[in-house]
């Protein structure tokens, strides 16, 4: 993953405004009415309307009361977002110890924003007790070069290293060499700091970095550790790709039920390569039961997103006849989507249907020019066609 993958620093889980401003206005006046009277949850819209100055003009120092006042009265959002004024020192005194109090009873509430800011203060916690930082001036330089969001939302100018948002950026800049001389092992040992947070791109960056062996010795093991904590808060490719590392037994026993499950869950939030890995499963009946319909319903879902492999299986599948009616146009189609983007069993595949006229109409030029370019890139089949072709 080359793309910094940014989360936000602060939050305050707003309302959705209506887009007409005399609306806003209205809005505005029966909520301060409702909060004025004790409303705990206009309370709480009324406070989102003025931080945001929607239909009345912005005061943050209102607002701050208001989210108090919602606060006090149960309204978990508001609770976190108390946190967050305390967390952050924004809006008043920076305070950890009232931030804690307030982040407890939004997750008492069931606030699951308020869960991960009480695990990142308890690896904070744990961080700053080992002894001040010691930073070697490549990760200073990159702390001096970090970006715009996460230098405004610092404190009086400094940037809170325990921050694991903080400490992702730290260690991206540092792996690729962004406004500072590439450091691979200091990157390492931030995204260390910002996984143990719970932070889910650099549990992700650490599960790529092992299974790819990235400046690190490849280890499977390690970098399914690493993938799993990123998966089970929710990230799809970590999902899909340690399905990948069940269903190929790497370093791990082989799985196919616990692959299915995790292709399941990517598959579930549109992952194509998850549709794909988990399509193939139901037509091998490896970890699920054999259902071919199935399958072309998830090759279908993955096709349509663009995925070469999955535009081959979801053609294968139409010529075949599996999961549905036989139909060679349609295989026409999708062979001819993933061999455009080099899939070579697409390109052969093309080729045949070219050369025997099936879903469309006979072209050997066309086929031949498809066996060339499958031949190329090292197809058996395709070289040999090409041999009959030029006999």
């Amino acid at each position: 993953m080359d793309k910094l993958r940014q989360a936000n620093l602060f939050c305050y889980l707003p309302i959705k405004f209506c887009e007409e401003p005399e609306r806003f206005e209205q809005a505005s006046t029966w909520y301060e009415r409702s909060a004025e009277q004790g409303h705990a949850n206009a309370q709480r819209n009324y406070a989102d309307m003025l931080m945001a100055g929607k239909g009345i003009e912005a005061n943050p120092e209102l607002a701050v009361s208001y989210y108090e006042k919602a606060a006090r009265g149960g309204v978990p959002e508001a609770q976190f977002v108390m946190g967050e004024f305390y967390r952050s020192g924004m809006h008043g005194q920076k305070d950890l110890a009232k931030a804690e109090r307030w982040y407890r009873l939004a997750s008492e509430n069931g606030n699951v924003h308020a869960d991960t800011r009480l695990r990142q203060m308890r690896h904070a916690a744990t961080q700053s007790s080992n002894g001040p930082e010691k930073l070697t001036e490549r990760e200073k330089e990159a702390i001096r070069n970090l970006p715009e969001e996460i230098m405004q939302a610092a404190n009086d100018g400094l940037v809170d290293l325990y921050d694991p948002e903080a400490q992702y950026a730290i260690a991206m800049m540092l792996l690729h060499g962004d406004g500072v001389e590439r450091d691979e092992a200091a990157a390492i040992k931030w995204l260390i700091k910002a996984s143990g947070a719970g932070n889910i791109d650099a549990q992700y960056e650490m599960g790529w970095i092992y299974g790819h062996g990235a400046g690190v010795k490849q280890d499977f093991t390690e970098a399914a550790k690493w993938y799993r904590l990123a998966a089970e808060q929710g990230d799809a490719e970590a999902q899909c790709n340690l399905g990948l590392i069940y269903e190929n037994g790497n370093d791990v026993l082989q799985d196919y039920s616990e692959a299915a499950k995790w292709y399941r869950l990517a598959a579930e939030q549109g992952n194509a390569y998850g549709q794909c890995n988990l399509g193939l499963l139901y037509v091998t009946g490896q970890g699920v039961a054999k259902d071919a319909v199935e399958a072309f319903k998830l090759f279908q879902l993955s096709a349509t997103q663009g995925l070469a492999r999955a535009q081959y299986n979801l053609g294968l599948m139409y010529e075949t006849a599996q999961g549905g009616t036989q139909n060679y146009e349609e295989a026409v189609k999708w062979y001819r989507r993933a061999a455009e983007q080099g899939n070579v069993s697409a390109q052969l595949n093309l080729g045949n249907m070219l050369a025997a006229g099936n879903g469309v109409k006979q072209y050997y030029a066309g086929a031949v020019e498809w066996f060339q370019r499958a031949g190329e890139n090292g197809q058996v089949s395709a070289q040999f066609n090409l041999g009959v072709a030029y006999t």
